[in-house]
C-alpha cells in the first residue's frame, strides 16, 4: 500500500483531520494508495480496487453465516459419560436462566445484533450507491456503521471460545459443532468487508450522486480568514460560524464541545468499577458439592501453575494490563489537555491510539464466564456460574472505551495553529 503526503497548507481541504483539524488537500488517489494527515500520521484515507463490489460480498456471505451459526449446535462437551450440545442461542438461555440479564443481553448485542446491524447496514448502503439511488440519510447509516465497528467484538468473542476450550479440554472432551465454524467464517468476513470500508470515500461517493442528481453547489468558503469545521455527518468543510450544515442540515459542532468532562467522568467511573471487579470473585464453580470460587488475579494465577502459560499471558494482559493501562494513559493525556499541557503532540495521538484500539479486547474475560456458564451445566457433577464481579468488569471495559471515544485529541495542537 502506498501512502502520499499533502501540504499542510491548501486552498481549498478536501479533508479535516479528526485527530489534529489539520486542512488536506487529497485529490484523485490510484486504486492502492492512501492518503495521510502530514501533521499526525492519520490515516485519511484508502483506496481498494472494486471495494463496492467486495463489501456488497462479505456482506451477503456474513447474512448467511449469521444465519447458520444460530441454528447447528457450536459446541459439545462430553464428561464422565455425560454429554451436552449448546447453541448460541442456548448459551444466552443459560444465562436468563441464571438470572444474568445485563450479561446475557451483552452477549445478544455481540453475537446477534451488532452483526446483524453491521451486514444489513453494508448491504443496503450498498445497493443504494451502486444503484445511485442515495439520500442524505444514507450518509447517517454510514455513520452508524462506523459506530458499530466500534463496538464489534465478535472476534473477541471468538477468542474467548478458544480460551474456554483450553481450560476445560483437560477436564473433558471438546467437539466443534458446525456453527462454530460458520461464526468463526462471519468473523472474518465482517472483519474483510470493514477493512473495504473507507468512510471518506464512501462520504464523497454519496455526496457526488446527490450533488449531479439535485443539482446542488457547495458555496465558496473562505479558508484564509475564517475558522473552518467539518460536520461530522457528511464531512463537509465550511465556516465555523454556520449554525448549520449546508449540505445536510446537521448542527455543526466545534471543539469546544464539553468531551473533556465526559472522558473525566467515564474514567472516573471505570476506575471505580475496577475496584469491586479484582475484588469480588469473578467465576463460581460447583462440583460435586464442593464450591470454588475464582478472581480474575487467581485465576491467572492458577492457569499459570497448571501449565497454561499462554492463556494465563492472555488473559492478564487482557484483564489487568490493559485497564491500568488505559488508566494511567487516559489519566495523563486528559490532565494534561485540562491544563494545556501540549507538547509531545505525536507520542500522545500515538499512545492514544493503543488504549482506543486495544481497550475492547478487556471482555474476552467477561466472554469467557459468560461462554463457560452456558456451557458447563451438568448439575451436580459440575457447573460454572458468573461471579459478582463479572458485571463490574464489563462495566469498566464499556465506560473506560467511552472514555476514550468522547475524548478530542485535536486541542493538543492549538499551539500550531
Amino acid at each position: 500500500m502506498r501512502s502520499i503526503d499533502q501540504p499542510t497548507t491548501v486552498e481549498q481541504p478536501d479533508a479535516l483531520c479528526h485527530m489534529c483539524d489539520q486542512a488536506i488537500s487529497i485529490g484523485n488517489l490510484a486504486s492502492g494508495m492512501k492518503a495521510a494527515c502530514p501533521r499526525c500520521d492519520e490515516i485519511i484515507t484508502v483506496t481498494h480496487r472494486n471495494s463496492l463490489e467486495r463489501i456488497l460480498v462479505f456482506s451477503l456471505s456474513a447474512i448467511v453465516l449469521l444465519i447458520l451459526s444460530n441454528q447447528f449446535a457450536f459446541i459439545t462437551l462430553s464428561i464422565r459419560g455425560m454429554e451436552r450440545s449448546i447453541t448460541l442461542v442456548q448459551s444466552v438461555k443459560e444465562l436468563l436462566a441464571m438470572g444474568e440479564i445485563n450479561i446475557a443481553v451483552i452477549l445478544v448485542m455481540v453475537i446477534f445484533v451488532i452483526p446483524s446491524l453491521m451486514t444489513g447496514s453494508l448491504l443496503w448502503l450498498t445497493l443504494q450507491v451502486k444503484r445511485k439511488t442515495v439520500t442524505r440519510k444514507s450518509l447517517l447509516l454510514l455513520r452508524l456503521i462506523g459506530g458499530l465497528k466500534f463496538w464489534n467484538m465478535a472476534e473477541i468473542y471468538l477468542l474467548a471460545v478458544l480460551i474456554s476450550m483450553v481450560k476445560v479440554m483437560s477436564l473433558a472432551e471438546i467437539t466443534l459443532g458446525f456453527s462454530f465454524w460458520t461464526f468463526a467464517l462471519l468473523t472474518v468476513m465482517l472483519i474483510a468487508a470493514m477493512l473495504h470500508v473507507d468512510k471518506h470515500q464512501l462520504t464523497q461517493i454519496i455526496k457526488q450522486i446527490i450533488e449531479q442528481r439535485d443539482g446542488i453547489k457547495q458555496p465558496p468558503t473562505d479558508t484564509e480568514t475564517t475558522p473552518l469545521v467539518s460536520c461530522i455527518i457528511c464531512a463537509t468543510i465550511q465556516s465555523e460560524n454556520n449554525k448549520t450544515c449546508w449540505f445536510c442540515y446537521h448542527q455543526l459542532e466545534s471543539r469546544e464541545k464539553p468531551s473533556l468532562q465526559r472522558s473525566w467522568l467515564f474514567l472516573i467511573t471505570g476506575m471505580l468499577l475496577y475496584i469491586p471487579a479484582n475484588y469480588y470473585p469473578i467465576m463460581v464453580t460447583r462440583s460435586l458439592g464442593t464450591e470454588e470460587t475464582s478472581t480474575i488475579i487467581g485465576g491467572v494465577l492458577m492457569l499459570w501453575q497448571h501449565g497454561s502459560y499462554p492463556i494465563a499471558i492472555v488473559i492478564f494482559i487482557a484483564s489487568i494490563a490493559v485497564p491500568i493501562g488505559k488508566f494511567l494513559v487516559l489519566t495523563a493525556l486528559l490532565t494534561m489537555q485540562q491544563f494545556n499541557l501540549y507538547r509531545n503532540q505525536q507520542s500522545k495521538i500515538i499512545a492514544f491510539r493503543v488504549i482506543e484500539f486495544m481497550g475492547r479486547w478487556s471482555m474476552v474475560d467477561v466472554f469467557v464466564v459468560a461462554f463457560l456458564a452456558g456451557l458447563i451445566q451438568i448439575g451436580n457433577l459440575m457447573s460454572v456460574y458468573p461471579g459478582s464481579a463479572i458485571l463490574a468488569f464489563a462495566g469498566m471495559v464499556i465506560t473506560t472505551m467511552l472514555a476514550a471515544e468522547s475524548f478530542d485529541p485535536r486541542p493538543f495542537w492549538n499551539n500550531d495553529e
